[in-house]
């Protein structure tokens, strides 16, 4: 595209933009990436990969709970997705964020755990024009 061409298409494009009623300019944060989470929680309850991942009956794993309801609220993951990463079946991705929606209520030291990573992952979260769609 030549020079004079370019400049017509750029004024071109600016108006229509500029003029538009239908254009929304308004933003939003983009949510945390899965690795975001992970990361964060590991760095945060110091433990590895295989430890946050690793699902034993019967134990609780705190990390892996916290791991997963932060994929859920921060990564805006579905369930079935949360339990494709974590290796495990839709039914325990859903005990796993029931039971830290549930224990927040009564344990401050998870609210204080909770509040303190979802602060951190802020910082992965970029804005966007309301228009653009992420896959």
């Amino acid at each position: 595209m030549g020079r004079q061409h370019r400049r017509d298409f750029d004024f071109a494009f600016h108006h229509v933009m500029n003029r538009a009623s239908v254009v929304d300019r308004s933003f939003y944060l983009a949510p945390a990436s899965i690795a975001d989470v992970l990361n964060e929680v590991m760095e945060h309850y110091k433990v590895g990969r295989e430890a946050m991942l690793s699902c034993k009956p019967s134990v609780r794993n705190r990390p892996r709970d916290v791991g997963m309801f932060l994929a859920r609220e921060e990564a805006h993951m579905k369930l079935h997705d949360i339990a494709k990463v974590f290796e495990i079946r839709l039914p325990a991705a859903s005990t796993g964020v029931s039971r830290v929606k549930r224990q927040m209520r009564v344990d401050a030291g998870l609210q204080r755990d909770i509040a303190d990573l979802q602060k951190r992952l802020q910082a992965y979260r970029v804005k966007m024009p309301a228009w653009v769609e992420l896959s």
